[in-house]
């Protein structure tokens, strides 16, 4: 009795060990990109199907002659938005030490994560919001 009550606590453990691992991995990326980020431009490549169709982007950014990928999934955005994205250009926040980490920015909920206004260019991506 006494081993399986352990067991279930050592698990349990494990359990809470990870979820506190990932929350904190989310907001370091998220102080990375904030605090040390560099601002630029990229452009929506691709649209893919993710998790039950839900729309994801491949965007790509150069960074003096080196070209980075990255992807965005769970954009609150309408489902038939992708085609009409593909070829636009959009902010991107890049970790300055290391671009791979980077977000790009589309919808106004993307601002907000760095605390920026969203701008009045991109007014025309509010009517593709769900």
């Amino acid at each position: 009795m006494k081993i399986r009550i352990s067991r279930k606590i050592i698990i349990a453990t494990c359990i809470i060990f990870l979820f506190g691992y990932l929350i904190y991995l989310q907001f370091n990326t998220r102080y990375k990109l904030c605090n040390y980020g560099f601002w630029t431009t990229g452009i929506l490549v691709k649209e893919e199907r993710g998790y039950k169709g839900n729309l994801k982007f491949v965007y790509e950014f150069y960074i003096g002659n080196n070209k980075y990928r990255g992807d965005a999934s769970g954009i609150a955005l309408l489902n038939s938005a992708g085609r009409d994205f593909v070829g636009k250009s959009f902010p991107i926040v890049y970790y300055s030490k290391d671009p791979n980490i980077s977000k790009i920015l589309i919808v106004p909920s993307d601002f907000k994560y760095c605390n920026r206004e969203y701008p009045d260019s991109l007014n025309w991506v509010l009517e593709y919001l769900k």
